[in-house]
């Protein structure tokens, strides 16, 4: 019998706050510069990310790439949040669905090369209980 989210074996939706404090690229930052990791310890289902800025970016496109780690080695990216020049104090959603195994990390590069955007990213997810 095929599994869905829906289903009690399933938690509930769970925010996780990416990073320690505001994501800042360093100065100069080249474009997909790493700012942060999220691991899981389970099973679970990426729901949704989204991004309150603290400080625009210099240009339209600017904003987050979220890609995967699975045992170490980076995979595709699997999502994009373009924050462009949004004021601060702004949310911006990203679409991001996506299943991930145990002790694979979630990870926020930036999409351009900036020094001014910074922001917090949270992610909404789903853990699996059941094997």
């Amino acid at each position: 019998m095929a599994q869905n989210y829906a289903d009690a074996k399933y938690g509930v939706d769970q925010i996780a706050r990416m990073g320690p404090d505001l994501l800042v690229p360093t100065v100069n930052g080249a474009a997909l510069e790493e700012l942060a990791r999220f691991k899981f310890f389970t099973d679970v289902k990426v729901k949704g990310i989204r991004a309150r800025t603290a400080v625009a970016g210099k240009a339209d496109a600017s904003g987050y790439q979220v890609g995967v780690l699975h045992a170490g080695t980076a995979t595709a990216s699997i999502g994009n949040i373009v924050v462009g020049t949004a004021s601060a104090g702004s949310w911006v959603d990203g679409t991001l669905s996506h299943d991930l195994v145990a002790a694979d990390e979630l990870y926020i590069q930036n999409i351009t090369a900036t020094d001014t955007q910074s922001g917090e990213i949270t992610v909404q997810y789903q853990e699996r209980f059941v094997v």
